[in-house]
């Protein structure tokens, strides 16, 4: 009888694992779907399609991905929201998979349904960027890692190093994830077997073979990518601090909702069965398994309280993957197939108010005039690309402007224009002079970005065109702010 429970809650979480990918996918869909896709996913389109090994803001892996992912799947949102979902689906997943190697029978499934409450595995989640890639990186690398301490084998060993290394490849932020992992190595019981094994030498060197090109490239560019790391915690230590604190406050009310359902799923038994956390997390067997959770948040935090780096939500969304499940194995055997079943059918009815609440929410977006630029930056893409080909018999090749207009140009466009970020030579490697003259630019600016309009200027030839534009979003007969942008068409000097 138990079996037979254990396996229908087995089917069931897989059903809900998969409801949830689907309904996540819709829902930013839904939710954003009067506004373009999140900035920080246009730019990795804008970037994946110049295969690169590393980019000015951050290593290359998720923009690779991105770029991949377009090569199979139409250049659409909801395309792009599927890949947020499959990411957020192959982070359970490792979850799952982990929550096998350290919990028995029903204290698995909580481990992962809870996470479903998590703004980590929702709306957060859904913009694809350098930090929430970490959420399908970090689960799977920890699953090898534990099973490497388990089994002392150099494959699992060398599989956690390769997963490893991608996670640096997505952001240098990861070392923190790399460092937890190697305090708690040290502090395993069976530490010593495991340093005498080839696991974690074929995981070092493993690591290091992925990382070592896009290393390499960023010696040659003189490390412009951690130097934009650094640069972001470059203003007053106080602000820093107050920026880490108000993390962790937001942090902490996020993850109420998954804090409440298993309380509630406890029952009167909640206040005594909490006091069995801190011991357990404490305990000599299970301290190697703390750190190894809890240590990349802690380690985040910590240096933004110092002052050392400006720490944001965004930040700390990679980090809690493995809070439920440290929650659930401090409780082992108190959770029953009874609290997995409210579990999971909250998480079902969770999954449905999401859904139904996303038309509100994109109501509310132009009601309330939410991202401005955001709102007509897809009609900009297309209506300058109608009024370029106008003027020029050739494709749009070039665009840049202001960081919205010039980052859906990039992806809205039917042509797909390189993005010339921020008119640097420097920052898109892939333009050049000649290749301006030859194959001419579009400028998208905010009437009231003179910064854009002055930059636009250097590239003007005879053959500069300035179109003043009016935009305005409409949705559900709700029309948005009028968008007041400069359009300046500057066309090949030999016009092919």
């Amino acid at each position: 009888m138990v079996t037979d429970r254990y396996r229908r809650s087995h089917r069931l979480l897989l059903l809900l694992l998969i409801a949830h990918v689907v309904i996540i996918t819709l829902f930013a869909w839904i939710a954003r779907f009067p506004v373009a896709v999140w900035d920080d996913m246009l730019e990795a389109w804008a970037w994946g399609k110049q295969f690169e090994l590393g980019y000015y803001k951050h290593p290359p892996l998720y923009a690779w991905i991105t770029g991949i992912w377009f090569k199979i799947f139409p250049r659409t949102d909801l395309a792009f929201y599927s890949l947020s979902g499959l990411n957020i689906g192959l982070s359970l997943a490792g979850v799952w998979l982990l929550s096998g190697l350290l919990l028995d029978k029903y204290a698995r499934f909580p481990a992962v349904a809870l996470l479903l409450f998590a703004p980590s595995h929702h709306y957060m989640a859904t913009n694809f960027n350098a930090n929430t890639i970490q959420l399908s990186l970090w689960p799977w690398a920890a699953f090898f890692f534990v099973r490497s301490l388990q089994s002392k084998g150099w494959k699992d060993g060398t599989w956690f190093g390769v997963i490893g290394g991608c996670a640096m490849l997505s952001k240098y932020s990861s070392i923190l994830f790399l460092v937890s992992c190697f305090f708690a190595a040290l502090l395993h019981p069976d530490r010593r077997s495991y340093f005498r094994s080839a696991a974690p030498y074929c995981a070092v060197f493993a690591c290091a073979i992925f990382f070592a090109p896009h290393a390499w490239w960023a010696w040659e560019n003189g490390l412009v990518t951690v130097h934009y790391a650094l640069g972001k915690g470059l203003r007053p230590w106080w602000q820093n601090t107050y920026s880490a604190l108000n993390a962790t406050v937001v942090g902490i009310m996020a993850n109420a909702a998954s804090t409440a359902v298993l309380l509630v799923a406890l029952g009167r038994r909640w206040p005594a069965l909490i006091g069995q956390l801190g011991h357990s997390w404490t305990t000599h067997e299970n301290l190697w398994l703390t750190v190894l959770g809890a240590g990349p948040l802690l380690l985040t935090l910590l240096l933004g309280v110092v002052g050392y780096i400006k720490v944001t939500p965004n930040y700390l969304i990679p980090t809690v993957y493995l809070l439920p499940l440290l929650a659930c194995r401090a409780l082992g055997a108190t959770l029953t197939y009874k609290h997995v079943g409210n579990i999971t059918r909250w998480a079902a009815a969770f999954m449905l108010f999401s859904l139904s609440v996303a038309p509100v929410i994109a109501y509310a977006s132009v009601a309330f005039r939410i991202e401005d630029k955001t709102q007509v930056s897809r009609q900009v893409a297309q209506l300058s690309t109608s009024l370029w080909k106008e003027r020029v018999a050739a494709p749009l090749r070039i665009a840049t402007g202001t960081e919205q207009f010039s980052l859906a140009l990039s992806f809205y466009s039917p042509d797909s224009p390189a993005e010339f970020t921020h008119y640097s030579l420097q920052q898109a490697p892939w333009i050049t002079r000649e290749r301006i003259a030859r194959e001419g630019i579009l400028c998208a600016c905010a009437a009231k970005d003179k910064v854009c309009i002055e930059a636009a200027r250097v590239y003007a030839t005879e053959r500069t065109e300035h179109l003043p534009l009016t935009l305005q979003n409409n949705f559900w007969g709700l029309r948005g702010p009028p968008t007041d942008v400069a359009l300046i068409i500057t066309a090949p000097i030999v016009n092919r």
